[in-house]
């Protein structure tokens, strides 16, 4: 599982740029290779984090299998129902946010359980007990379900501090890649389709059994009576 510092600059790209020349050094072809596997690296935590992640933390109906493929995060649409009119984004800025909250809140915990299962599967999760340290790796980092209803719904204040902080920045990210022409959110987009096994092919090549293509699997995309909180 992917480490909160990596999934906080899951966003931050760095391409290998050209490649090496015949009469390149060892050591700048070494160089060029070690900086193009990292690069796969973040290509294939972006694509876990669009086409995994993201989905379930957000909700499937903005950004569900039969929307992200051909859909911007930021691209807007009509709420069928909502009286406003206004137009609403695939994924707002607050459910980004907040999707990283949940990462941050949970990866310990989860990476606990895991490695408890991994030995035995039949294996219980041992419940907090505050006298016993060994017990607390298995408690998330800032809810907690023994609290009940209490102020802040069992949330510690650093998990609002956390989220004021995400929205802050992804606000800042989201201006910085409309100036660019989103080309960053753009490649997510191709990456998705990519994991799909999504083509731009538009006419069944004869003959031969064609992947799904966009033109098809897009039209199967449905309308979600529901409201997003913001932009």
């Amino acid at each position: 599982m992917p480490t909160l510092e990596a999934i906080e600059q899951v966003w931050e790209l760095n391409p290998p740029g050209d490649a090496p020349s015949d009469s390149a050094t060892p050591e700048e072809k070494a160089e060029y290779a070690q900086a193009t596997a990292k690069h796969e690296k973040e290509l294939e935590l972006l694509t876990w984090y669009l086409d995994c992640f993201l989905p379930y933390a957000v909700g499937l109906e903005f950004w569900g299998p039969n929307v992200r493929p051909f859909k911007l995060m930021t691209d807007k649409f009509e709420v069928p129902g909502d009286p406003s009119g206004k137009k609403k984004v695939h994924v707002t800025i607050t459910s980004e946010a907040f999707a990283l909250v949940i990462f941050a809140n949970c990866r310990d915990k989860w990476m606990a359980d895991f490695t408890l299962k991994a030995g035995n599967k039949r294996a219980k999760i041992p419940k907090f007990n505050k006298d016993d340290p060994e017990t607390h790796k298995y408690q998330n980092k800032w809810s907690s379900s023994r609290t009940g209803q209490v102020q802040g719904g069992g949330w510690d204040k650093e998990a609002l501090e956390y989220l004021n902080k995400s929205i802050a920045a992804i606000q800042s990210w989201r201006k910085a890649e409309a100036e660019r022409g989103n080309a960053t959110y753009k490649l997510g987009q191709e990456l998705i389709r990519k994991a799909q096994e999504i083509t731009m092919v538009t006419q069944e090549p004869k003959g031969k059994k064609r992947k799904k293509s966009a033109e098809s699997a897009e039209a199967e995309v449905v309308a979600i009576d529901l409201t997003i909180l913001d932009e």
